[in-house]
């Protein structure tokens, strides 16, 4: 019985001594934990950033040019749409070395009765379009009698082409007569008319 009892006390010591080692690194593991700094690893993905455009119509980083040339197809657009239109004034902004234009505004008169801002607009490297949108307005008064007045008509047309590129088209009328509206978005979205990327 002696005997039993030593040899159990010894595999207790065994027991206890291994324990005690087991608890040790365990102490020692966490201190070492401790002191370690973490080491976070941070990946940023991002894309790269969207085309802009300056006020002038040049894209952010180009070399661009004024200028007041109209591509004989953009003149041609005009005089199938609303023939008898008169240009009174273009203006564009264009690439300094291709001469390629990123955007062209015309100004007309169709008699004294309309007139119509068209710009054509492009921005290379775009990844979206604005979506086609028509809206319209106008300005009215009450005469003495209390009927309204239409005194001018606006209307206002976005009509996208290609990626990046784009037509706005506003044409003013005097009085209430919608004759030129139809004529308008037809010239708003003649392909003629869209700047390529």
């Amino acid at each position: 019985m002696i005997g039993a009892m030593s040899i159990s006390a010894r595999a207790n010591r065994v027991v206890l001594s291994l324990a005690a080692i087991l608890l040790l690194g365990a102490g020692l593991i966490a201190i070492q934990a401790a002191r370690l700094k973490p080491v976070v690893q941070v990946r940023l993905v991002h894309a790269p950033a969207p085309p802009r455009l300056d006020a002038a119509g040049c894209p952010i980083q180009q070399r661009c040019r004024p200028g007041s040339t109209m591509p004989p197809k953009l003149l041609a657009a005009i005089d199938r749409a609303l023939p008898g239109s008169e240009v009174q004034a273009v203006s564009g902004t264009y690439d300094a070395g291709t001469s390629k234009p990123y955007r062209l505004t015309v100004v007309a008169r169709l008699g004294s009765q309309v007139r119509f801002v068209l710009v054509a607009q492009r921005l290379p490297g775009a990844l979206y379009n604005d979506p086609e949108s028509f809206d319209g307005g106008g300005q009215t008064h009450t005469d003495l009698a209390g009927n309204a007045i239409t005194d001018s008509r606006t209307l206002h047309a976005v009509v996208p082409g290609q990626l990046g590129c784009s037509v706005q088209l506003t044409l003013t009328s005097v009085g209430a007569a919608s004759t030129y509206d139809q004529a308008a978005l037809r010239l708003a979205r003649d392909p003629d008319v869209q700047l390529t990327p």
